[in-house]
């Protein structure tokens, strides 16, 4: 019978948290597109986006 090496025991000896840094990652990427949506949705409804667009749109077109 073979006898496990130090890197088998290590691993065994360490709690299984793999997949752990994915699931923070998803978790994160929600919470910033939550957040996103709530700033779209915030300057949409004051017209801060709308006239932040032209403006830059504005800026462009002039500056061509």
């Amino acid at each position: 019978m073979r006898r496990p090496t130090l890197r088998c025991r290590a691993r065994a000896a360490l709690p299984d948290d793999l997949g752990q840094s994915t699931t923070e990652y998803a978790l994160m990427m929600l919470a910033a597109g939550t957040i996103a949506l709530g700033v779209l949705g915030w300057a949409h409804g004051t017209g801060t986006f709308t006239d932040m667009f032209e403006s830059v749109i504005n800026r462009l077109t002039g500056s061509m």
